[in-house]
């Protein structure tokens, strides 16, 4: 028999409505009311989680909130609430959650709750209540009568105790040796090995004095889990290798203590780059002057070259973007190179990009500004290099092994607990752990330490403070009481004059815009945040992709804020999952929105930076349409002021719901090398694409190894010219997805690889360490092809002569060398999952070439979408290195064809079209957008019978009067390829769209052109009926009408698909004759499919009606004609 047990709990998603409204009865409304959006609850509330029987079945679900379920009570005020009514103490947000809604299968009734009860007692550490308040006229609810303690008038609540098993906590005794060494045993026999099998008896009866204590959890009389403790904490390599001045050092404070809390502003960094620039032009100007001082073509020629498109390079941009050419003069190269690698100067070229300065000669300003910012340059970096010094006493003690039986986990958290009174006069617990390893419960209580740029260390670094474990964490509304310890916890922070004016405008006013809240700790201020109303959210729903976290149709207005700041002392951040529900729940915005602005665009910030972004889903950027606004103004359409892009921020969100879910932390070592198209895609993919409702995850260690870093920007238009568009991941767009919050750059090119130990070498001097290898570098670096005129060698590479036991040892040594290197025949060799020989090495684009097991030398990825390359291998990397992840099959394969999986195929399928964009000499545009694959000459494709049809409007030699367009249909009247060449910019984003569209849904477009009612395809796909094809949910859309193609829709169960598949059979699979052609078309009307299909269509429309305002929905028609039946001019 199937027992019910709290492995089978997890979170219901959205996804899931139809589950939860089949559990709904008479008895549920009867406690909870009706309930009239189950949508609306799984989106408001704070936890909902449901349990499966053996089958995977929903048969029960709970759903909590942070504050009771009674609409008179204001979420911030139940505390004196259930205090008056009911006399209960202690009871406050942090240890307490409210029933919402408890539905169940009636054959469950009496055994689903006590295992979501354990879950979540489990997983939620600092619950210690669940709370049901219960209406007049409910009696008894049995499901809950042998768990919840019973407090009239009417209200039930389970506490944690009832369903946890009870430990007791002890230090470990000689006795306890015969149970934790098999114990640990079962995690890792290195310690027996080391040290024999009475190891723990050893260190409590001859050891005393080593600094050691054991602590271990009882249960039944058997000790269950241990953890050792330890005092030796070496603390000048761990400051040394990790960021340690907010945790002082892990020391006590002391007056010696050195700590450069400076932190150097943007614009000082500016200011004094601009300073050293005009005091070098401002030099070379008066010698330039001199020697042109009746020189007027001189002064002429300097004004002209001011242009966008100048090929004149002035001496800061020869500065900041020729880093290739020589260098030579009184610069020392390598100190050039060094001073280019340092983050100190990457932060001052980025500044020199906004310095206006003459255009002189750069070459007598090169040199002298070179050597005047190295200097400056150097000074700054031995200043950034300063390491801080910490004499005060040892505040640090360390876990050295922490182990538990399986069934008994939770006990470590009881462990935990009591590891500071081993230890009273220490405030910090640390830990160090490989980062191969996942975490597991009790461990996403500690910090994790970032490591230094320079550092080397082998292990990841955690940390918990005393306070954070077991100090009393409150969120309050700030009032001018708190202002002192804001202003002292806010000293160091450069933007702090922001969030103090918020505070006092909040103060001052009393219908000020800002909310200010203070995080406490035992009465301390160790937080604070800033909200405030955002008013402008048909922009944000307009421009970016909030849909899929949130429903705007269940959230009035008044319900969505911005976080003007969000400060917390870093020894909290653990609580931020608690701390981020208090702001929702006392702000009463059920959406917080945190925007984001690259420090590339200006040098000040507008927001100070929120220290908990890990805690927020960051939301991708939609794709608008590139809309013809003075066309369809001529037409009389309002398009909406929010389609127009007027900035770009990264954007992060934070729910009510999202802030209650599970995060992971993956430490694994992720280096990418190259700064390839490809690899923007993986990381995306990989960072940014969280999918899974049930919980959230953050890399820690991911970084990219490349010459420029994550910066696209060119310098000069003109620029424009060298460069072909091949996606649209442009600067903006990598700014708007802020890859640089989750990504460390290393700038320098790789060098070398150490596969036995696990690290690559950066300009023949750096080392950096990985866990996984990804090269993605392109064809930047590849194996030089021989000239075919080379005389033969007299003895080839790949000959051995050997006439001595030498000459054998050299070929030995040669060979084994051989075998040990990455293969590479011309290329990087990879297996269908982008794997090298070495599986923590994988590689993709165009640097790569399957192994000629697979035969596939057609399908190599330099004939595929780069883009898509990237987003599936870090779609499967995401996939494997998440703890617990299960493979389940494409959404989008229903019906007949579900058996089929992109396991069965040898190597990859990559569907994506293949982009070329890119100016002309000339002032031409040209683009085409072609299938994937190896290209077929035009010649050999066009005498193929099954190539299909080519349509084209325009000339290439006439494009004053209308531009070349060139569309190239296959067999089955799918757009195959595009080729557009103008003398104007061409709509890239909407014609991309037409890719792989039938004709008909390009509204008939055969037919109209055989009629000549086309003679321009830009117009053509400039009028109003299109714009549904271009937006970025249309694609949703025809997948979902693929899937009811292949489903059964009709009360028999029958499906079309499953009936054309019956005719090929009877054919054997030879083509269907015209009368069955027209047999399948003359039934198709008479079936459900129409039906559907119209209204899926309308719903699609409707939902974007405000985006798509051209389209006359039913709606629309109904208000425009509304009345114009009581109307007398309509009426006899």
């Amino acid at each position: 028999m199937f027992i019910l047990s709290p492995k089978n709990v997890r979170r219901i998603g959205i996804e899931e409505i139809k589950l939860v409204a089949r559990l709904i009865n008479s008895e549920v409304e009867d406690i909870f009311g009706k309930v009239d959006c189950i949508e609306e609850l799984l989106h408001t509330r704070y936890l909902s989680l449901g349990i499966e029987d053996e089958h995977n079945h929903i048969v029960g679900v709970v759903i909590l909130h942070n504050s009771p379920n009674i609409p008179a009570l204001p979420p911030w005020e139940w505390d004196h609430w259930i205090f008056n009514i009911y006399g209960l103490t202690n009871k406050t947000s942090r240890n307490t959650f409210w029933m919402h809604l408890m539905a169940y299968e009636a054959k469950y009734e009496m055994v689903f709750l006590r295992p979501i009860m354990q879950n979540i007692f489990n997983y939620h550490e600092y619950i210690e209540n669940v709370i049901l308040v219960v209406p007049i006229g409910v009696i008894e609810i049995d499901c809950m009568e042998p768990l919840a303690t019973k407090i009239y008038p009417k209200v039930k609540y389970d506490i944690s105790q009832s369903f946890m098993l009870n430990y007791k906590v002890r230090r470990a005794v000689e006795e306890d040796n015969d149970d934790l060494v098999p114990l640990i045993e079962l995690y890792t026999p290195r310690l027996t090995e080391l040290y024999g099998k009475y190891y723990i008896a050893e260190i409590l009866t001859r050891h005393k004095d080593s600094g050691r204590h054991i602590i271990v959890a009882e249960y039944e009389g058997c000790a269950v889990a241990v953890m050792i403790l330890n005092e030796t904490v070496n603390y000048d390599i761990l400051n040394e290798e990790f960021e340690l001045t907010p945790f002082n050092g892990l020391k006590k404070r002391s007056e010696d203590d050195f700590v450069d809390l400076e932190i150097p502003s943007q614009l000082d960094v500016l200011q004094s780059t601009t300073d050293l620039t005009d005091e070098v032009v401002a030099e070379k100007s008066v010698k330039i002057a001199s020697s042109h001082d009746n020189d007027d073509e001189y002064l002429v020629n300097i004004l002209e070259s001011e242009s966008d498109y100048s090929l004149v390079i002035t001496s800061s941009d020869l500065f900041a973007f020729d880093e290739d050419e020589d260098i030579d003069g009184n610069v020392d190269k390598e100190r050039f190179h060094e001073l280019g690698n340092s983050n100190s100067s990457f932060e001052i070229l980025k500044e020199l990009e906004k310095v206006k300065a003459y255009e002189v000669d750069p070459r007598l300003t090169y040199v002298d500004m070179m050597e005047k910012l190295s200097k400056s340059l150097m000074s700054t970096k031995s200043r950034m290099l300063k390491m801080p010094k910490f004499y005060g006493k040892g505040n640090a003690f360390c876990i050295e092994v922490a182990a538990c039986h399986y069934n008994h986990q939770y006990s470590l958290n009881l462990v935990l607990g009591a590891v500071f009174e081993c230890f009273p006069d220490r405030d910090y617990c640390i830990m160090s752990i490989p980062s191969s390893c996942s975490l597991e419960n009790w461990m996403y209580r500690f910090i994790r330490v970032v490591p230094r740029a320079t550092g080397s260390f082998p292990y990841e670094l955690y940390v918990l403070h005393k306070n954070s474990l077991l100090g009393k964490l409150e969120c309050h509304v700030a009032t001018r009481e708190h202002m002192p310890e804001i202003i002292t916890l806010l000293s160091t922070i450069p933007t702090r004059p922001i969030i103090l004016s918020h505070f006092e405008i909040c103060f001052e006013y009393p219908y000020s815009p800002y909310q200010c809240f203070v995080f406490l700790c035992e009465s301390h201020v160790v937080g604070t945040a800033v909200v405030s109303e955002e008013y402008n959210i048909d922009y944000i729903d307009a421009q970016y992709n909030i849909k899929r976290w949130i429903s705007l149709k269940h959230l009035h207005s008044g319900t969505f804020g911005i976080i003007e700041s969000l400060i917390l002392s870093p020894i909290f951040q653990n609580s931020a999952r608690y701390l981020m529900g208090e702001v929702h729940r006392l702000s009463d915005y059920q959406v917080l929105f945190y925007k984001h602005k690259s420090y590339d665009k200006g040098t000040y910030r507008e927001r100070p930076l929120a220290n908990l972004l890990q805690w927020f889903v960051p939301i991708l950027p939609r794709q608008i349409p590139e809309y013809d606004f003075k066309m369809l103004e001529e037409e009389g359409y309002n398009v909406p002021e929010a389609l127009i892009r007027k900035d770009s921020y990264a954007l992060y969100l934070s729910t009510i719901a999202h802030s209650s879910m599970k995060r992971l932390c993956i430490n694994t070592k992720i280096v990418v090398v190259g700064c390839s198209n490809t690899a923007y895609a993986f990381l995306e993919s990989l960072l940014l694409h969280n999918k899974n409702m049930n919980y959230a995850y953050t890399f820690n260690n991911v970084t990219l190894v490349c010459p420029n870093g994550l910066h696209l920007r060119l310098p000069k238009k003109v620029k424009e010219f060298f460069t072909v568009q091949k996606n649209f991941m442009t600067e903006k767009y990598i700014d708007m997805i802020s890859l640089k919050t989750y990504v460390q750059v290393v700038t320098g090119n790789i060098t070398q690889i150490n596969r036995k130990e696990q690290y690559i070498v950066i300009n023949d001097h750096s080392s950096l360490s990985y866990d996984l290898l990804f090269l993605m570098c392109g064809e930047k670096f590849q194996k030089p092809l021989k000239d075919y005129r080379m005389p033969f060698a007299e003895n080839p590479e790949n000959v051995f002569i050997i006439n001595s036991p030498m000459d054998g040892n050299k070929a030995i040594l040669k060979l084994k060398e051989i075998n040990r290197s990455e293969k590479s025949e011309g290329r990087l060799v990879v297996d269908s999952n982008c794997r090298t020989n070495d599986e923590k090495i994988y590689g993709a684009g165009t640097l790569t070439k399957y192994s000629r097991k697979y035969f596939a030398t057609n399908m190599v990825h330099k004939y595929f979408n780069r883009v898509e390359i990237g987003q599936k291998l870090g779609q499967q990397i995401r996939n494997m290195l998440i703890p617990g992840f299960v493979r389940k099959s494409d959404p989008k394969k229903h019906g007949w064809n579900v058996h089929l999986d992109i396991r069965d195929r040898l190597v990859p399928k990559y569907e994506e079209p293949i982009l070329r964009y890119c100016r002309l000499p000339g002032g031409l545009y040209y683009m085409s957008v072609v299938k994937p694959g190896r290209r077929i000459p035009l010649e050999t494709a066009s005498s193929m019978e099954n190539y299909g049809q080519v349509f084209i409007t325009g000339s290439c030699r006439s494009l004053d009067s209308h531009g070349f367009f060139k569309l190239h249909f296959n067999d089955t009247n799918r757009v195959e390829t595009i080729t557009c060449l103008t003398k104007f910019p061409i709509d890239v984003k909407n014609i991309s769209c037409l890719w792989g569209k039938h004709e008909k849904l390009l509204n008939n477009l055969q037919l109209r052109f055989e009629m000549v009612l086309i003679t321009d395809f830009f117009e053509y796909f400039k009028q109003p009926w299109a714009y549904a094809l271009y937006h970025d949910r249309f694609e949703d859309l025809l997948d979902d009408l693929n899937n009811l193609m292949t489903s059964s829709v009709g009360v028999d169960g029958s499906c079309l698909i499953t009936e054309v598949i019956e005719m090929y059979k009877q054919r054997k699979w030879q083509p269907l004759t015209t009368e069955e052609q027209n047999k399948i078309e003359e039934e198709f009307p008479n079936k459900l499919y129409p039906k559907i299909i119209e209204q899926k269509v309308l719903d699609f429309i409707y939902q974007n009606l405000s985006y798509l305002p051209m389209y006359a929905h039913p709606n629309v028609v109904r208000n425009i004609l509304e009345g114009f039946d009581r109307s007398p001019l309509f009426s006899k």
